[in-house]
């Protein structure tokens, strides 16, 4: 029994919760997270108080729950720690055996983690029931659009080869008539195919919201992906801004190429979208990256935006959530499953007085023999205008 307890005391300190074990009103031990919390060196001298001393409840009913049996429903209190400050917590109470007596255990959790872990659910639910919904439509699309690539493909090789044909023939005057309009139906044909690629990676990058977790991970050096995403979104960014870039070298990180550049220039384009929202005013977005404290890649993008309302910043990863008249509301909810997916965190919020900072945070890869996929090859080269070449823009 006493290894028991022992074991008890050793995992509870894990916690990151406050955690208080009492009969009625005295207390009997504590966590470091509660000492903590009260700002008291240690369990002794917090113990030296009565659990009332601390605690207090919204609704004064502290005193008839510490005598009784638990009840289920959770309590709201208030924590006066030794600073003189009041923490609003929420009070969870369970019956256990402590000491070979009963006793009950109070876990006290912040009021705010529990609203956050309920959206971040809600979040999820929505993330899934738009994943089927996804899965479903793409597949309807994608067969019928497959042929219509296919054709149109067809059609663009055959008129060229036709227009070659009109052109070596004998007869000059049947060539002069044909030719421009061979040539300009086959220009039509290939737009048209350009149009439908197009379409086809819109499809894709909205089934992978059914699918994230299945496309294939590679090493990846950061900086290298985010000079590739800033190439692509720099015709829309230098039209509302300056871009400045302070790329730092960071752990590579496990990730899918395509899926992480998707994420980088949907960010990319809300930040030229935001500087747009105030064309009267220069503006700049800066493109930075840098190793924290903990030795995960960070990756931050900064805008001189209006920045992000309260009531907005709590829904803008809500799919089919949009602040723009032609949005679709799919980039950015894609962009948080695809960095979810990878064990990761995305928030978007206001930068101090002014615009608005997306900052991601990835965990390094783990130490493995890995050919490293960087895209540093293909850097110089100039991507076409075209679906086949960039991910579209977050709407």
């Amino acid at each position: 029994m006493q290894r028991s307890a022992e074991s008890f005391r050793v995992l509870a300190d894990l916690v990151p919760d406050p955690i208080v074990v009492h009969r009625g009103d005295a207390m009997v031990w504590s966590n470091q997270a509660f000492d903590r919390l009260v700002g008291a060196e240690s369990f002794e001298s917090a113990r030296a108080s009565s659990l009332s001393s601390w605690l207090e409840t919204v609704e004064g009913e502290l005193e008839g729950a510490l005598t009784g049996e638990p009840p289920e429903e959770i309590l709201s209190a208030v924590v006066r720690t030794c600073r003189g400050s009041a923490v609003p917590v929420e009070v969870r109470r369970y019956p256990i055996l402590f000491g070979g007596a009963d006793a009950t255990l109070s876990l006290l959790r912040d009021p705010a983690a529990r609203e956050q872990e309920e959206r971040a659910r809600a979040q999820h639910e929505r993330l899934a029931s738009l994943g089927r919904l996804a899965a479903n439509l793409g597949h309807e699309i994608n067969n019928p659009l497959s042929y219509v690539v296919s054709n149109l493909s067809y059609l663009a090789t055959q008129l060229a080869d036709l227009g070659a044909r009109v052109a070596a023939a004998r007869d000059d005057e049947l060539a002069k008539i044909l030719a421009p309009e061979l040539e300009e139906a086959r220009s039509a044909a290939t737009d048209a195919l350009e149009g439908a690629d197009r379409l086809a990676a819109i499809v894709r990058d909205v089934r992978v919201l059914s699918r994230i977790e299945s496309r294939e991970l590679s090493l990846l050096r950061i900086p290298d992906v985010l000079e590739s995403a800033v190439r692509i979104a720099r015709g829309k960014l230098i039209e509302v801004a300056q871009v400045s870039l302070a790329l730092q070298d960071v752990p590579s990180v496990r990730a899918n190429d395509t899926a992480l550049l998707q994420v980088f220039v949907n960010l990319l384009v809300n930040a030229a979208d935001a500087c747009a929202e105030l064309p009267s005013e220069r503006h700049e977005v800066r493109v930075g990256c840098f190793t924290d404290g903990e030795g995960r890649a960070v990756v931050e993008i900064r805008d001189t935006g209006p920045g992000i309302s309260d009531h907005i910043r709590e829904r803008l990863f809500e799919p089919f959530f949009t602040t723009k008249p032609a949005g679709s509301g799919v980039g950015l909810a894609l962009s948080f499953a695809i960095v979810e997916s990878l064990a990761g965190t995305l928030t978007l919020e206001s930068d101090g007085a002014r615009g608005a900072v997306a900052r991601m945070v990835l965990l390094p890869a783990p130490s493995v023999k890995t050919t490293l996929k960087s895209r540093r090859g293909s850097s110089s080269r100039r991507p076409r205008h075209s679906g086949r070449a960039a991910p579209g823009p977050a709407t």
